[in-house]
């Protein structure tokens, strides 16, 4: 009996000495590295993602979205010159902040400017904006748990994605031709013509580099309602 209520007494314990995650998001923030178990991967479409090689708990921070930090109108003139896809607009307090990480640091946090955007069924990652002694950063956040070997992926707030674009095209080719073969099978024609038109067919994946486009569209910014 005695062991037992020792036993309950440590799990309370250790379950209290959890540090909330928004702690542990400043902590990282502050040494500028990226915490321990993610790696990056090739990603068909895409380029780089991201991905865990770890488990992680529902509410853990994760990575920062790091960047220079400048004001949205700061931001705005640099997205009407070109968009480089890895400028994120957010709102902080009232006041408008652009997070600048085009340029791909050779130290400090590098992960989370290539967390790949994911649609609403595969969202495990969520954007949120933590408090700095003063200084907002975009801090990324567990939406469940996450087993090793997923990718992350949260939700840009954009609608109009190449790679979008792009695998919607590609489904449509392929029930073109799962179409097409059904009708080959029909007359007779069986699989050597099918072959051949997977060749003609095919569709080349869009090149994305690191999420990275160059449109001049600045309404392809990574703007997303985030408020703290």
């Amino acid at each position: 009996m005695l062991n037992m209520n020792y036993h309950c007494f440590s799990v309370i314990i250790m379950r209290r000495k959890r540090e909330k995650p928004e702690e542990v998001a400043r902590s990282y923030v502050k040494t500028k590295k990226d915490r321990d178990g993610f790696l990056v991967q090739q990603v068909p479409l895409k380029g780089r993602g991201v991905f865990a090689s770890q488990k992680f708990e529902k509410g853990d921070f994760l990575l920062e979205y790091c960047g220079k930090l400048l004001t949205g109108e700061e931001g705005d003139i640099l997205e009407q010159n070109i968009s480089t896809g890895f400028r994120f607009f957010f709102k902080s307090k009232g006041q408008e902040f652009c997070i600048d990480a085009s340029e791909e640091p050779s130290i400090g946090p590098t992960f989370g400017r290539l967390v790949n955007h994911g649609q609403k069924d595969e969202l495990n990652v969520k954007l949120t904006v933590v408090d700095i002694e003063g200084t907002p950063a975009l801090c990324l956040f567990a939406l469940r748990d996450i087993q090793e070997g997923e990718e992350l992926l949260y939700n840009y707030g954009v609608k109009q994605l190449p790679w979008l674009q792009q695998q919607s095209k590609v489904s449509i080719n392929a029930a073109k031709n799962r179409k097409e073969t059904e009708s080959d099978k029909e007359s007779g024609n069986g699989d050597e013509t099918m072959d051949e038109r997977d060749h003609a067919d095919n569709i080349k994946p869009f090149q994305v580099s690191n999420k990275c486009f160059s449109t001049g569209n600045s309404n392809l910014q990574n703007t997303a309602n985030i408020t703290l």
